[in-house]
């Protein structure tokens, strides 16, 4: 037999083997969840073993080769890599004294820096080249630090420090980032990809269809739903764009609606589910660590936002729907809700207990992620018991596969923003970042809020959104907290903008994702999906300035807060598109309208009542003008 023919089946078994690991994974962190998590650094040892594992296997397996290649190579160094070193760590039973750190012996020095080196090729495999490139360069500040003039020049880090504090203390790999992913991220991951399997996507999608489907443009709102419910059980962009996407833009292409404006349509909701509770992005979970909130205060505070994220979201889209003359969906074209109801409507039991265990019980997120996957798995038992069906066992190993391995996607990645954020605590970079940032913008606030937002856009370029999160959180909340501004609304603003970078010129991982599905130019794609989520730029700033969007003050300043931020974020979406009641509004009209939400925009609470009378004379204006034209039609019409 030749090895072209044997190599196939080699990497069967590699698959196989995949499968059977992510089911171990799995069971070891539902079995730790549902009882107690292992003590000090054993959980996240086991955790990060499985997920370097799973990403050297995913790499094996998924290789079309017939040979085997240098990057099946990197795969089994990856996962040996990650077995020897996570190891080391479950001898020492989770306990690690400040004698074993601080004379590291030579063993020790040498699984320091093979786990170094396996996180940095697990990452560059899992995530991308770019996070590993950010890593690197980290790593190298901690030696040329010295030698580098101003606010950046360190004192300088020896070889000895820098591998004992990344391999053995919380300030390196096993941090809070990888301690949130093994804690809590991973049993929502499992949560979410058993509950598409199982037709939660197909069910959310009807859901949309029946609420907007005959709307105006009513395929991309069917969309813009469909990314919201998926999102809040996903939290996840990219994969939210290549769920919903691979049916909703071929859609709206099909109703009249550009290829690059179906595909950023797509991206701008489906980067909205990582803020919209009640699974929110992997790094909602870190962000509830570092402000030491529960998850429930967390996503009750984010609730508002978010929702002001989709309703301008659904604005523009309707704004656009004018602009092109679209009308809704055939009612002939909507599947009957009915008969997909009767055929999924237990799905929804785990979502309420999702939510009544979140938001009610105060349950953390990875113990109320346990309960929901278990009722999701007893439901559909049981009607597949009634319904004298076979337990779909292939479609649930296949969910519980993906979701590990997109679950270790994120552990590898906060394994590595442990190392950089070692080497940040290491070289006072947080402090010179906050002496830099102060020294810069003059102590002006606003100014620290644009490079704040300028930082977290380019990082998100080349990180995902967690590891953005991480670094941007570490390096910009410490200076705009020292201006004033409290700590939940500096950590909001980082994520948001690590989170709005997915959508964002020149490197837009959701939108490319949406544009590769619509076919479109992937740029065109970003600059529309930018534009879609204007509330994205706008709302951060806002909740800066006025904390009640974020429910941080009393009732009436919460109520106002968020109505006062409802009206700009939908003043500017229509003046973007330029509609009003199918008819274009004049360049005076709109040009009122900016600067009128600009003035509201501002802190400065005099100006708000006029700003409001003006934009609301001036819809009433143009409603007016329009029922004027339509009655001046319909005379013509009836000379006729």
């Amino acid at each position: 037999m030749s090895i072209e023919n044997k190599v196939p089946k080699w990497r069967a078994k590699a698959s196989v083997l995949l499968t059977v690991v992510a089911c171990l994974m799995a069971l070891f962190h539902e079995y730790t969840t549902a009882t107690l998590p292992l003590s000090g650094f054993m959980q996240m040892a086991v955790h990060l073993g499985f997920a370097m594992t799973i990403v050297g296997l995913a790499q094996i397996a998924g290789d079309k080769s017939n040979h085997f290649t240098v990057w099946d190579m990197v795969g089994v160094i990856i996962i040996v890599f990650g077995l020897v070193t996570n190891l080391r760590i479950l001898a020492t039973k989770g306990f690690i004294s400040p004698k074993l750190t601080a004379n590291l012996s030579t063993m020790d020095t040498i699984l320091a820096v093979l786990i170094i080196v396996g996180i940095l090729l697990a990452v560059q495999r899992a995530i991308g080249t770019s996070m590993s490139v950010v890593a690197i360069v980290f790593l190298a500040y901690a030696f040329v630090g010295p030698y580098l003039p101003g606010l950046l020049k360190h004192n300088g880090i020896t070889l000895n420090r820098l591998l004992s504090s990344t391999y053995l203390t919380v300030q390196g790999v096993f941090g809070t980032a990888l301690s949130t992913s093994a804690k809590e991220i991973f049993p929502l991951m499992i949560y979410g990809g058993i509950m598409v399997s199982f037709g939660g996507g197909d069910l959310m999608m009807a859901l949309a269809e029946k609420a907007f489907g005959t709307f105006r443009g009513g395929i991309a709102k069917v969309s813009v739903l469909s990314s919201a419910l998926f999102g809040m059980v996903s939290g996840a962009g990219p994969a939210n764009a290549a769920t919903t996407g691979t049916f909703t833009i071929p859609m709206m292409k099909k109703s009249g609606y550009s290829a690059p404006f179906a595909g950023a349509v797509e991206a701008t909701a489906s980067v909205g589910g990582q803020i919209m509770p009640p699974i929110m992005g992997a790094s909602a979970f870190i962000m509830a660590e570092n402000l030491n909130l529960s998850y429930t205060t967390l996503i009750l505070c984010a609730l508002p936002a978010a929702l002001m994220y989709y309703t301008a979201c659904f604005l523009a889209v309707d704004v656009e729907a004018q602009r092109l003359h679209l009308e809704g969906m055939s009612k002939d074209d909507i599947p009957a809700l009915g008969p997909i109801m009767k055929e999924n409507w237990y799905l929804l039991i785990s979502i309420g207990t999702l939510i009544v265990l979140l938001c009610v019980f105060n349950f953390g997120p990875g113990t109320a992620g346990f309960w929901a996957t278990s009722v999701l798995l007893v439901s559909e038992i049981v009607a597949n018991l009634l319904r004298r069906r076979k337990f779909p066992v292939r479609d649930f190993l296949s969910a519980v596969t993906d979701g590990a391995k997109s679950a270790s996607n994120i552990a590898v990645a906060c394994a590595a923003a442990g190392i950089i954020l070692c080497v940040v605590d290491r070289s006072g970079l947080a402090v010179k970042m906050t002496s830099l940032m102060v020294t810069i913008s003059g102590g002006n606030t606003a100014l620290m809020l644009i490079m704040s937002a300028i930082a977290s856009l380019i990082m998100g370029m080349a990180l995902p959104t967690v590891a953005c999160y991480v670094i941007v959180a570490s390096l910009c909340a410490p200076p705009l907290i020292s201006a004033g501004v409290p700590a939940i609304a500096a950590h909001f603003f980082a994520f948001y903008f690590g989170l709005i970078s997915n959508i964002t010129p020149p490197v837009a991982l959701t939108a490319f994702v949406a544009a590769g599905i619509a076919e479109a130019n992937p740029i065109k794609t970003a600059c529309h999906a930018t534009r879609l989520g204007i509330a994205g730029f706008i709302v951060p700033f806002m909740f800066v300035y006025d904390p009640s969007i974020l429910l941080q003050g009393t009732l009436m300043e919460n109520v106002y807060g968020i109505f006062r931020c409802t009206v700009v974020v939908l003043s500017i979406a229509v003046m973007i598109g330029g509609y009003w009641k199918n008819h274009k509004m004049p360049i005076l009209s709109r040009t009122l309208i900016l600067v009128s939400a600009v003035l509201i925009f501002l802190p400065f609470s005099l100006l708000d009542i006029p700003s409001y009378l003006i934009i609301a004379g001036v819809f009433a204006y143009q409603t007016l003008v329009v029922a004027k034209k339509q009655l001046k039609l319909a005379g013509t019409s009836m000379k006729e």
